[in-house]
């Protein structure tokens, strides 16, 4: 049994920095299905328009690999490169590599939102923090991670 596919789902209270970032867990949690988790289709692109541009959509692929369905654009324009459509394991780019496949594993694992903050180098650090939530178009089998992120933040 992978740990995507059963256990409970456990929601603690986590520690947001960013308002939108708390925002994006209100209504993670108003979609969730009792005792269940919301798939990506329970979210409307109006919904998320207070987001747009710093989603991060992440496709469970065969293998256990990972594979970014979605890099928004103002994750973009701060990388600096598009990888829609590579696996995360394919980046060109250790440090970030390392931290994005932990953090899918960490919310596999735990099927629960997990949050990351720290600094980004491109060219100068700036500081980010980032809610990472599992979705599961059928309330159970994690299929789909989306990352919302906020660069600039102080913490």
């Amino acid at each position: 049994m992978r740990p995507s596919q059963r256990g409970p789902i456990v929601t603690e209270s986590i520690h947001l920095e960013h308002p939108d970032l708390v925002r994006l867990l209100d209504l993670w949690q108003q979609k969730r299905p009792a005792g269940a988790l919301p798939g990506r289709g329970m979210f409307d692109p109006i919904e998320l328009k207070f987001m747009l541009g710093h989603i991060l959509l992440i496709d469970l692929a065969d293998g256990g690999r990972f594979r970014v369905r979605l890099h928004g654009s103002r994750l973009v324009d701060q990388m600096r490169h598009d990888h829609t459509g590579r696996f995360l394991d394919e980046w060109p780019y250790q440090p970030a590599k390392d931290d994005l496949l932990q953090a899918c594993a960490t919310v596999l694992e735990g099927r629960r939102p997990h949050v990351v903050s720290g600094k980004f180098s491109s060219p100068v650090p700036v500081a980010y923090e980032a809610l990472w939530l599992p979705l599961a178009a059928d309330g159970c089998t994690i299929d789909m991670l989306m990352c919302g992120k906020q660069y600039g933040h102080r913490r």
